[in-house]
Formats: C-alpha cells, sequence, structure tokens
C-alpha cells in the first residue's frame, strides 16, 4: 500500500479503497469540502478518510501536513512538496510503515516522530536543501536497512554533521549521503557491521574516521570532497591504513581536488572489481596499485602526470578509461600485459604522443577509442596484429 502526498504544496495521484477498482483523484480542496475543513486551517489528513490502496493525493495550497491518524496499514509514503511544515507527531501511528520518500526542499527538521517508525527499512531524504540537522535518536530505526539523504541541491546544502547514534543502525546496509557542508563523519560510523554500501559526497568533507577499517562487510565505498584537511594533512589515517581491513571491497571510487597521494596499501583490496580514480593534485601512482587480480573495470581521470608501474598483476582488467590527463606523455610498456582487456577509452590527453608497440599484445582488446589527444600523431603499426579490434 502507497501513501504519496506531493507538489509544489504537496500533491500527486490517488486511488482510493472503494467497491470499485476504478482511478479516483483527490484533491485537498475536495477533502476539504467532504469533511467540511476551513480552507486556512491547517491541513491535516482526517482519521475518517480511508486511504486503503491510495497511491496519492493532491494538496493544492497546503502549507501544513497534520499527522496521519489510524493508517497503521501503509507500508510506503512519498511525500513531495516545496514549501509544507509537518506536525511533530505527523509519524506518530504510521508504525507498520516500511519505506518513506520526503522530498521537500523547505525541510529544516525531520519530525522526532520519525524515530517511532521501528518497522522501517528505507528512508530518502532527496532535495532536502534546508535540513540541518537529523534527529538524534535515530539509531532508534532498528530496522532500517537503507538510509539516502541528498542534501546538496546547489552550494544551499546545511546538513553538517550525522548523530553518533547512527552507529546504533545494526540493520544498516546502505548508507549515501551528499551535502554541501558535511565537513566529518561520526566516529561511531565503524559499528555498522552489516553495511555493504557506504557513499559520501561534500565539497567539504575532510576527516575519515580510522573506525571504517572495521566495515569488514563493505563492498561499494565512494568518497567525494576534499579529503584533505586545512593543514594538508591527509584525511584522517584512514586513507593511509584502512584499506588493510576492506578485504571485501569490491567498488573504490575516490574523487578530491587536493589530494595528493594515493594509499599505498590498494593491493590488499583482493576482491576489488571497479576503481575510479579522480584526484587531479596527484602525481603518481602507488607501487602497488597493479596487484589487483580482481580487478574488472578501472577508470583514471584528471591524474596530473604518471601512469607508472607493472600493470600485468591486474590479469582481469577487462575496460580501461582514461580522461583528462592533461600532463600524460606515454603509457608503460607493461600495458600490453593486460591479456583480459576488451575496451581502451583515451580521451582528453593533451600531452599524449605515443601508445606502446605492446597494445599489439591485447588479444581480447574489441574497442579502441582516441580522441582529443591533440599532440598523438600516429598509432603503432602493431595494433594491425588485433583480429578482435
Amino acid at each position: 500500500m502507497l501513501l504519496h502526498v506531493g507538489t509544489s504544496a504537496v500533491r500527486c495521484l490517488g486511488k482510493a479503497i472503494s467497491t470499485s477498482e476504478a482511478d479516483a483523484l483527490y484533491s485537498e480542496s475536495s477533502v476539504r469540502s467532504q469533511y467540511q475543513l476551513p480552507q486556512d486551517a491547517e491541513f491535516e489528513i482526517p482519521s475518517s478518510f480511508r486511504f486503503g490502496y491510495l497511491r496519492g493525493f493532491e494538496a493544492g495550497a497546503a502549507r501544513k501536513l497534520g499527522h496521519f491518524r489510524e493508517q497503521n496499514t501503509h507500508r510506503v509514503l512519498f511525500i513531495s512538496t516545496n514549501r509544507v511544515e509537518m506536525h511533530i507527531n505527523a509519524f506518530g501511528s504510521l508504525e507498520s510503515l516500511k519505506k518513506l520518500m520526503l522530498k521537500c526542499a523547505s525541510l529544516e527538521r525531520l519530525p522526532d516522530s520519525i524515530c517511532s517508525l521501528r518497522e522501517l527499512h528505507m528512508m530518502e531524504l532527496s532535495d532536502c536543501r534546508n535540513l540541518e540537522e537529523l534527529p538524534i535518536d535515530i539509531g532508534c530505526l532498528e530496522n532500517i536497512q537503507s538510509l539516502i539523504i541528498e542534501n546538496d541541491s546547489g552550494s544551499r546544502g546545511r546538513l553538517k554533521e550525522l548523530p553518533a547514534s547512527i552507529g546504533d543502525l545494526e540493520r544498516l546496509e546502505m548508507l549515501t549521503v551528499y551535502s554541501t557542508r558535511l565537513q566529518g563523519l561520526p566516529s561511531r560510523l565503524g559499528d555498522l557491521r552489516a553495511l555493504k554500501t557506504l557513499v559520501v559526497r561534500s565539497e567539504a568533507l575532510e576527516d575519515i574516521p580510522t573506525s571504517l577499517s572495521r566495515l569488514q562487510s563493505l563492498e561499494n565505498l565512494r568518497l567525494e570532497g576534499k579529503l584533505v584537511r586545512e593543514n594538508g594533512e591527509t584525511a584522517a589515517e584512514f586513507l593511509s591504513d584502512g584499506f588493510t581491513h576492506l578485504t571485501n571491497l569490491q567498488t573504490l571510487v575516490l574523487i578530491s581536488q587536493r589530494l595528493e597521494r594515493l594509499p599505498d596499501n590498494l593491493a590488499n583490496l583482493k576482491k576489488l572489481q571497479r576503481l575510479d580514480l579522480q584526484c587531479p593534485e596527484v602525481f603518481t601512482l602507488p607501487d602497488s596499485w597493479e596487484a589487483l587480480p580482481e580487478l574488472r573495470r578501472m577508470k583514471l581521470s584528471c591524474l596530473s602526470k604518471s601512469l607508472t608501474g607493472r600493470w600485468g598483476g591486474m590479469a582481469a582488467l577487462q575496460k580501461l578509461k582514461v580522461s583528462l590527463c592533461r600532463e600524460l606523455t606515454s603509457f608503460p610498456d607493461s600495458l600490453g600485459e593486460l591479456k583480459a582487456l576488451h575496451t581502451l577509452q583515451i580521451s582528453f590527453c593533451d600531452e599524449l604522443r605515443s601508445l606502446p608497440v605492446s597494445v599489439g599484445r591485447l588479444e581480447m582488446l574489441q574497442k579502441l577509442t582516441v580522441e582529443h589527444c591533440a599532440k598523438l600523431e600516429s598509432l603503432p603499426e602493431s595494433l594491425g596484429q588485433l583480429t578482435s579490434l
């Protein structure tokens, strides 16, 4: 069962329980009229209004949304609005709610009653650009498995920190946080033993707690931000030794405009299948980076100069994309040791002058794309040996 409240005020389309299965559109004005609600009063869903299988609801000019009464059968609630205010007990009687999706640009604070949703499995807060804080008791959502917070619309995101109690979400498997002002992550994040996916994007992100190294179930990690403190120190110690313990990591994405050095211990990530590095201040790659036997896809963007080292350790690599490496002049000869490579894409590498002759040994190569590399004048003749190209 789905309840959907949305619009510039509150709106959506709906279908209510009745003797027929015909679609019906319920608007704020019609409900006000049917239940004799004053036009200027706070708009509150009447307890006698039978939602049942309601898919949605349109509430034209409503500014305040009262609490949902006696609607314990709801499993999914979606509220989309730019201006609505929520009653402090708005969610108090939705004990059976499984999924909650809020898209509320004006929302500054979540109602405390949201912490009573003990059966909630998923909560998504999208375009909540004015949200300043999460409830300190959010750890009470004991069954939540997915928490998505998108608070970075434009440059107006206000969320600066996550509550420490987030570490109590023992069943949380996915945490995504987009917020332009988030500077760090709570140390208790390392208590999320079930966490499989962690995505954090913030222009201000500096501190990564060492406790994240305890996330041994983590399979997907994306960190995007400064990743460097104001004094130039690399974000916490996590990037230095945290990867030692993330032995189940399969996807790693690091995006930073200020990070100058990559972790030396990438070789510990024996299960890594996808690697995406976008760090324009990084001048060289660590010696250990090629020892990734399960790596399937790799994207290198905005690296400053060198792609050094032996690449033969990436025996499973199938797709390699190199772009916006403005000072890259050449690839190592060991590029030809990527026996499983079937796609090679190179673009916007302004100083690239040549490809190694060894590319003729890439017997599985099916697609080669080289574009916007102004100083590359020719390709090696050895490419003629590739029958799959």
